[in-house]
């Protein structure tokens, strides 16, 4: 494990912004890798995987949850 950095040190010249070091994510001897199951024809027609329709979700939860913040503060 590498040494923690100050918050302040993030916007530095300091290249780490992890406290793991790459001997720690590298896959252990003797231990395959986990395998996800194939995923089926009918599920993969039925939603959409794409990350666009992801991130747009993902703005629209924080634009609400931000408006919903706003109305707790005015009250």
């Amino acid at each position: 494990m590498k040494k923690r950095n100050p918050l302040g040190d993030v916007g530095s010249d300091q290249p780490i912004f992890s406290l793991l070091g790459a001997e720690d994510l590298l896959p252990r001897a003797g231990k395959p890798g986990r395998q996800f199951p194939k995923l089926k024809q009918e599920i993969a027609e039925k939603y959409d995987f794409s990350l666009s329709d992801f991130q747009q979700s993902v703005y629209r939860y924080r634009k609400m949850r931000k408006k919903k913040m706003r109305l707790y503060v005015q009250e």
